[in-house]
């Protein structure tokens, strides 16, 4: 059995799943969160983030699309750090844009951020520059 840092126990293949899939997404949510917050809050968030899918993980590893709640959890933490007050799609565009001037291609801020590839580029296309293929 393995204890996670904010307490709670997990064992088994859903516990083998999250942590594939945090050692798997961990990174790409650092440089996101570091690119709004700063090294300290972007940790911070980053851990809040995963707390919280890790407490919700049965439910989120059975609904499809894990990638996309936990984007969503992740970005819920950054902009309510940043005390961002603009429209979802608004914060999506804005999303998408980090992760292009990151260096991310559409194909891996689809997988990151769980959207599918379509939505990436129709979203970064109706409101913001490409992002590189």
């Amino acid at each position: 059995m393995r204890t996670h840092a904010h307490g709670a126990a997990r064992s088994g293949p859903l516990s083998l799943a999250y942590e594939a899939f945090q050692a798997l997404h961990r990174p790409h949510y650092l440089l996101y969160a570091r690119a709004h917050l700063g090294p300290a809050r972007a940790t911070e968030a980053v851990h809040s983030a995963f707390a919280a899918l890790l407490d919700a993980w049965p439910a989120v590893i059975s609904s499809g699309n894990p990638s996309t709640r936990a984007w969503e959890l992740l970005t819920e933490q950054v902009h309510s750090r940043t005390g961002a007050r603009v429209r979802a799609t608004d914060l999506l565009r804005e999303d998408l844009q980090t992760l292009a001037t990151l260096g991310y291609s559409a194909e891996l801020t689809a997988t990151v951020t769980g959207l599918s590839l379509g939505s990436v580029r129709s979203l970064t296309r109706s409101g913001s520059p490409a992002l590189p293929s």
